[in-house]
């Protein structure tokens, strides 16, 4: 793989510290030949090794998603000595001293020049990590701010200065919490300290930008001048001031006390309900439409006005407490008296045909039809892999079709400009799972994608996996680690045929059982700390727990496990993957249909299986189904096919026998 930099390699390379000082010059796109020119020439003369970002690469460390732990980190300088750190800062700041750069969030800035930066951390060593020397470890530079180990004087602290700047913004303003960050610059709650009103401010990098033609300061004006045009609308926040410090832009606006849309996707996506659920099925739907129609309306409000979103998504609306709708980021947004600069590519709310159109009106309409999709089953999540649009529209209409929400489907279609799409009714099961599986069969054999994942376990101590588990049930929330489910996955056996370890594992498994069936949601919290039902959590200990009632059948348990059950029934997930997604949880169901013998389960898995198959390809473009990240990748058995294809085998096995026992109805 091509590498981001270019390096300068000297005889000076090979005795470089493992760690130690190092220095990093930022630039912007405008000036940064002219600083690497000076850098070269400088390093050249004396030896140094350095490196540096080709000039095709600068938009990874100057645009808006680059990583803001290595925002503006241009160009390296590798010292061999603290002697030598210090001569070139020194000898660079009468070179650099009137050039401008992008603030290095990691490192301290060396006096008022505004493109040289240093901090102490990894230089030779391939951890990155700093070793004190009582071998203490501490990782270098995870996190945003400035850090200097303990052990460690800085040499050119003498040379700072220690002037202090006086700020506008903060002698007005108390920054209270930050709500985002991005490269462009961060979203503060803030309160005025005269007024004691509270405020947003959002901060905009000076020069940070996708090009010399696009950069954050043309949003900050761009938004001052939307909010100026729509002062006093009440769907909109109100323009304070604007403030100009450091060459940063700070825009100071109202704060509305309410919700984004992406908070309150959880009270109203169906995606997570059983469809048995009738009652919050309605339920959901009425909020659902109420909210569709309160954004369709102010959308056509400011469309009259011929004022344009662009930017549509859940996290750029707002609802208030009295149910008011707010669009509370208008930088992108445009006049139609103006030209559209961009269109903006918000990933899961941008297809193909979007990024072709010019015309304010058919992009929002556009936006608006996968926001209304994202609130309901996070179908356009698809548009990652595919960008067309066709898998998403084929999984949100099998959505609607099995909650019932047609009249939602044409709304949606009609935004979003789709033709009629009939769904298939009545296709026999048994035969879809036959073809559908001899179908993967053959493009196994055909793929050079497939990849095997045999996860092998070390003997470990039994009784400390245990204690690790008690641990995690300590919260509010229950916890349920990965590795310690698939600890127990590849030693059920033991714990089965062991005495000791079978009344122990007993006893855990009623401690986890009733510590989540406390719970509100009635699921596990995975390794990132987010409830999960798929089978790495919560649908992991079901089918553990089945499998060992199978060997030891304890009604206490039995009971437990059938309530929990009911807390992983969703019909809709983010990825078709074993592990990950939804074949894993219908194959749970096949689990607990076999135990318990109940129809019902069977029927879940079946209809989950009709989801499933909407994740397949409607293209021929060299994938059959995503991986549990959305890519384009097969996977092994957790993460792709494989895992999928075990599920339709095993639920085409029981479908038969219910065939051959005469026992069968259509699902």
């Amino acid at each position: 793989m091509e590498s981001i930099f270019n390096y300068y390699i000297t005889s000076k390379s090979e005795k470089l510290p493992e760690q130690g000082w190092k220095i990093h010059i930022s630039a912007y796109y405008d000036n940064y030949h002219n600083i690497l020119k000076k850098i070269e020439t400088y390093c050249y003369s004396y030896e140094i090794p350095f490196k540096y970002t080709q000039k095709k690469h600068l938009q990874m460390f100057l645009g808006k998603n680059a990583n803001r732990i290595s925002s503006g980190k241009l160009i390296t300088i590798y010292p061999s000595t603290e002697i030598e750190f210090i001569k070139i800062v020194r000898d660079l700041y009468s070179k650099l001293k009137k050039e401008k750069g992008p603030r290095i969030l990691t490192d301290i800035r060396y006096k008022d020049c505004k493109v040289i930066y240093y901090r102490y951390g990894t230089i030779s060593r391939k951890e990155r990590v700093i070793i004190s020397p009582n071998n203490e470890i501490t990782a270098d530079a995870n996190k945003v701010g400035y850090l200097k180990p303990n052990f460690i004087e800085d040499p050119l602290e003498k040379y700072q200065s220690n002037e202090v700047i006086s700020s506008y913004l903060l002698d007005n303003y108390e920054i209270e919490k930050s709500i985002q960050f991005s490269n462009y610059g961060g979203v503060y709650e803030a309160v005025n300290k005269n007024s004691l009103e509270k405020v947003i401010i959002k901060e905009f990098r000076y020069k940070t930008g996708e090009s010399t033609t696009f950069q954050s300061v043309d949003l900050a004006e761009n938004e001052t001048k939307n909010l100026l045009f729509l002062k006093g609308k009440n769907y909109v926040p109100q323009l304070i001031e604007t403030i100009v410090e450091e060459d940063n832009f700070y825009l100071i606006r109202s704060y509305i006390q309410g919700k984004s849309l992406s908070n309150l996707k959880e009270e109203l996506t169906l995606a997570v309900i059983p469809i048995e659920n009738k009652k919050e099925i309605h339920n959901r739907k009425k909020k659902l439409y109420s909210l569709v129609d309160k954004l369709f309306i102010k959308f056509v409000e400011m469309h009259d006005l011929g004022f344009y979103h662009n930017d549509i998504s859940l996290n750029n609306f707002l609802i208030d407490d009295n149910s008011n709708i707010f669009f509370i980021d208008t930088d992108s947004s445009f006049l139609s008296t103006g030209n559209l600069k961009y269109v903006v590519s918000t990933t899961y709310f941008t297809d193909s045909t979007l990024l072709k159109e010019q015309t304010g009106i058919t992009i929002d309409k556009k936006r608006l039809g996968y926001l209304i999709i994202d609130l309901t089953c996070s179908a356009n999540d698809l548009l990652v892999i595919d960008p067309t649009g066709q898998q998403t529209k084929h999984l949100f209409l099998k959505f609607c079709y099995l909650y019932n929400f047609i009249e939602l489907y044409s709304f949606v279609s009609e935004l979003l400009s789709w033709k009629e799409l009939q769904i298939e009714e009545g296709a026999h099961i048994i035969k879809s799972l036959r073809d559908e599986i001899n179908f993967i069969n053959n493009y196994m054999n055909c793929s050079s994608n497939i990849t095997t994942s045999v996860k092998k376990y070390k003997p470990e101590n039994i009784n400390k996996i245990f204690r690790n588990i008690e641990n995690n049930l300590k919260g509010d929330l229950p916890k349920l680690s990965e590795s310690d489910l698939n600890y127990i996955q590849a030693h059920l056996t033991t714990f089965n045929s062991e005495k000791k370890y079978r009344k122990s594992f007993h006893l855990l498994l009623e401690k986890m059982y009733i510590k989540v069936l406390e719970s509100e949601k009635k699921l596990f919290l995975n390794d990132q700390n987010n409830l999960s039902p798929y089978v790495n959590c919560t649908a992991g200990l079901i089918q553990v727990t089945i499998k060992y009632l199978d060997y030891y059948y304890d009604e206490k348990i039995a009971l437990f496990c059938k309530e929990l059950i009911e807390s992983i029934d969703m019909t809709f997930v983010r990825n078709p993957s074993y592990k990950y997604g939804l074949s894993g949880i219908a194959d749970t169901f096949l689990l607990a249909y076999s135990f318990y013998n109940e129809d019902i389960y069977l029927k879940k898995a079946v209809s989950k299986y009709t989801i499933i198959r909407e994740f397949k390809n409607v293209s021929t473009n060299g994938w059959l189904y995503p991986d549990y990240h959305l890519k384009s990748d097969d996977g092994n058995f957790n993460t792709g096919i494989e895992g999928i294809l075990y599920f339709y085998k095993q639920l085409y096995n029981i479908l038969e026998k219910k065939v051959a026992d005469k026992n069968v109805q259509l699902y």
